[in-house]
């Protein structure tokens, strides 16, 4: 989060438009896009330690060469070795998080633990990251982000190790793709993939429209932290009464709390307005981490939870790589408003895949 919020300013600071965002922001799609279903089956055949030791290093290497030498060249080598990190480790640490439920509240408790901590971070990171930018510059941002993974790393050798003896050895890399045959596989994946898009929408339009009005990098990153606060609050939630969420009803509230959000976002008032409405978006889509993938945990057998978690994460990031590119093409056009009514029209129609089935169907 800390490189995604430098290399966007970096880039609006530097006068390189609105197109470039979309573009550098791509690039972090790329890794997870390439190597989702690869990291699902590194997971499933070697565990924890290995996979998460490897997304240490390449984030790593990441940060540490945009630090050295800021250019559009070393923040895109940036995006790239983050987003492959991202896709390995994010992978690993959820299929281990699974295999610590018994049931389908412990699957939410521990989902919403897990997405708790990754809300906590995106809390700390655009404000850290704002202000350090603002007083030090951008180099001292990056270097102190390259800090991060290494800690990750150091904390992560201390989870116990998983006996993989009798882990499935020579999985063919296109076998998660047969998961697709599960119809509520399909629709958890498509729900996912929209919501996934309106966070993007909403991290590409809050500097655009935040550089349009004048406001500082470090307000930028606090309207980008109300988000993640928003966020750890209903993970909170979630963690403490896990029993009282239905998946369904969660996701059907979620998508049409998203949609308003993203129709009124642009007329919210100063800072505190695009605070309270960045809250409140985190609110909503912070809620469908854990909600999907506990359902999908239910629906996708064992041995097979790192091919359903890289699918997820092919699906969702196959289909939003490119949307950077789209939101930074309609705001030349016509502003940051435009992407984020495209990604509400379509949350709209997206809540008939929510519906209560009939006792016929």
């Amino acid at each position: 989060m800390t490189s995604r919020v430098a290399s966007s300013l970096w880039v609006l600071n530097a006068g390189l438009g609105d197109w470039t965002v979309g573009l550098l922001l791509s690039l972090f799609s790329v890794g997870p896009l390439i190597l989702s279903l690869w990291s699902g089956r590194l997971a499933d055949r070697y565990g924890f330690h290995l996979p998460m030791g490897l997304s240490a290093a390449l984030a790593l290497a990441g940060t540490v060469i945009a630090g050295v030498y800021q250019s559009l060249e070393t923040l895109a080598a940036c995006a790239l070795l983050n987003g492959a990190a991202v896709s390995i480790g994010e992978v690993a640490i959820q299929r281990t998080a699974g295999k610590m439920a018994a049931h389908g509240a412990d699957l939410r408790r521990v989902f919403s633990a897990i997405a708790l901590s990754s809300s906590m971070s995106n809390v700390l990171a655009p404000a850290v990251a704002g202000l350090v930018i603002d007083y030090a510059g951008y180099a001292p941002a990056y270097l102190l982000a390259a800090a991060l993974p290494a800690l990750a790393w150091w904390i992560g050798r201390r989870v116990v190790r998983e006996d993989m003896a009798t882990a499935r050895r020579n999985v063919p890399l296109g076998e998660a793709l047969q998961l697709l045959s599960i119809e509520s596989v399909r629709k958890l994946l498509l729900i996912n993939l929209l919501l996934s898009a309106a966070w993007d929408v909403h991290f590409f339009a809050v500097p655009v429209i935040g550089h349009d009005r004048g406001i500082s990098a470090s307000s930028v990153g606090a309207i980008l932290s109300s988000c993640a606060m928003g966020a750890t609050l209903v993970r909170v939630l979630i963690a403490r009464w896990a029993d009282r969420f239905d998946e369904r009803l969660t996701l059907l509230s979620v998508t049409i709390v998203t949609m308003v959000m993203l129709m009124a976002y642009n007329w919210l008032p100063g800072v505190p307005g695009m605070m309270a409405g960045s809250a409140v978006l985190g609110m909503a889509i912070g809620s469908v981490q854990p909600m999907i993938l506990s359902a999908m945990h239910k629906v996708t057998p064992p041995a097979r939870h790192g091919q359903i978690l890289g699918l997820r994460m092919l699906a969702t990031n196959g289909a939003t790589a490119g949307m950077p590119l789209i939101f930074g093409a309609l705001a030349t056009l016509g502003g940051a408003v435009i992407p984020m009514w495209m990604i509400a029209g379509v949350l709209g129609l997206s809540t008939k895949l929510l519906r209560k089935p009939r006792p016929s169907e």
